[in-house]
C-alpha cells in the first residue's frame, strides 16, 4: 500500500519537475530556430577568384590549401538567412572539383535516375542536394536500380584511420 502511494505521488509530480528543469519549457511559445546551414565558397588556387558556392563539398583534407571562416556580419550581408556559417576553401593545385550533375553526365546516368538518392562514402544525399566532389579522389561509381553509389579515397582514409585505432 505504501509503495503504491509513493508511485502515484511520484507519477503526479515527476512531469512538473521535468518542466521546471527543462530550459526549453520557458521558450515554448517562441518560433523554432532556423535550420543550421553551412555554405562553402570555393576559390581558384591560381587566381583566387570565386569558382562556386555549394552546401555540400566533398574534398580530402590533404587537398585543401587554405580554409577560412567568413565573418558573421559578411555572411549576413551576402547570404541573409540562407546560411549561418560560410567557409572559404582554396583547394591545392590540380584538384578538379565537379558538380554531381556533371559526374552523372560523364557516367551516362539517365535523367530519371538522377532523382534517385545519392550515397557518397556511406552518407545519403537527396537527389536535389547540390554536391561538389573532388573528382581526382573518385574511386568507384555504381549506378544501381534504387540509388547511385560513389566512393572516394576519403572513405578509404577514414577506414584506415579506424583500423589503426583498433590495433
Amino acid at each position: 500500500m505504501k509503495i503504491n502511494i509513493k508511485l502515484m505521488l511520484g507519477a503526479m509530480f515527476f512531469p512538473a519537475i521535468l518542466l521546471a528543469q527543462n530550459p526549453l519549457a520557458e521558450h515554448a511559445n517562441q518560433k523554432p530556430r532556423e535550420k543550421f546551414s553551412t555554405l562553402y565558397i570555393v576559390l581558384s588556387p591560381s587566381s583566387g577568384k570565386e569558382l562556386m558556392v555549394t552546401h555540400n563539398l566533398i574534398i580530402n583534407n590533404s587537398k585543401i590549401a587554405k580554409l577560412e571562416q567568413m565573418r558573421a556580419d559578411l555572411v549576413q550581408k551576402r547570404f541573409g538567412s540562407s546560411a549561418n556559417v560560410v567557409f572559404i576553401v582554396t583547394p591545392t593545385a590540380g584538384v578538379k572539383l565537379t558538380k554531381i550533375g556533371d559526374i552523372y553526365k560523364k557516367h551516362n546516368v539517365s535523367t530519371s535516375k538522377r532523382r534517385l538518392p545519392l550515397k557518397l562514402d556511406g552518407m545519403l544525399y537527396s537527389a536535389s542536394d547540390d554536391v561538389v566532389v573532388d573528382e581526382t579522389s573518385l574511386k568507384s561509381f555504381d549506378n544501381l536500380a534504387d540509388s547511385i553509389v560513389l566512393k572516394t579515397s576519403n572513405r578509404e582514409e577514414i577506414l584506415e584511420k579506424r583500423k589503426r585505432k583498433l590495433q
